[in-house]
């Protein structure tokens, strides 16, 4: 560097230095203003994620009510039906010891058993040496009650197939709500993502605060920096 130049630079420091605090002071305001707004669009976003983990949550609540509602009813309802089957066991088991006795029946205590059921007398009823003889009114009550029997059997068919039909829905609807289980562990978890990044956004932004704290008192000082370099410039201008 040449003595003159070294000399203009000595002469003229006073403005040279104010002109990098001027630089430095408006370098300052700038970084100032983002960090503002920077941290105002945070706020927003974390005020944001918060009210949708709240909505969300309070979802995830009413759904746990109806299915405590659901599950209520289907265990009331799974008590009713091995009630059910418990008397249809001891049906089952009366009718075979019925069965097994009435094998074993006499001719007389055949007729005896037919008047008792059709309340009926030996008109209609009587026995023979070769066996029982009934009346076409006795045989018709019969029949109708042997075709009914027949119906009722296609009938019972039918609801066991329908009850073995709607075990199968119930394993399908047992599915569903494990999926649905699942989606609301899904969606919990994805709930605690959004407070962890709030919590991470509000640490953001207080660092953000901190750091423009930092730069407003940098500021200040550039500031009596600068009107105390302005001043001594100036003094050494006049002198």
């Amino acid at each position: 560097m040449t003595e003159i130049n070294k000399d203009l630079i000595f002469k003229n420091w006073s403005k040279i230095l104010v002109v990098i605090l001027a630089f430095l002071l408006l370098l300052q305001c700038n970084n100032s203003s983002e960090a503002i707004a920077e941290a105002k669009f945070q706020k927003k976003e974390a005020e944001k994620h918060l009210a949708n983990a709240e909505l969300f949550q309070q979802k995830n609540e009413d759904l746990i009510k109806k299915e405590s509602k659901y599950l209520d009813t289907i265990a009331n309802l799974e008590s009713k039906n091995n009630d059910v089957q418990k008397q249809i066991v001891i049906v089952k088991e009366k009718g075979k010891v019925e069965i097994e006795r009435i094998k074993k029946f006499k001719s007389s205590e055949i007729a005896k058993y037919i008047q008792d059921r059709y309340k009926t007398d030996q008109n209609n009823v009587a026995t023979t040496s070769n066996g029982t003889i009934i009346s076409d009114t006795i045989a018709k009550k019969m029949i109708v009650e042997v075709t009914e029997g027949d119906i009722c059997n296609e009938e019972v068919f039918g609801l066991n197939e329908i009850i073995y039909n709607d075990k199968e829905i119930f394993k399908q609807k047992d599915g569903i709500i494990s999926n649905v289980k699942e989606q609301n562990v899904n969606l919990l978890s994805a709930i605690e993502e959004y407070k962890k990044a709030d919590e991470l956004k509000s640490n953001a932004l207080e660092n953000t605060e901190k750091a423009f704290r930092k730069e407003r008192n940098k500021k200040n000082i550039y500031k009596i920096t600068t009107v105390l370099a302005i001043l001594g410039g100036g003094y050494l201008l006049i002198k």
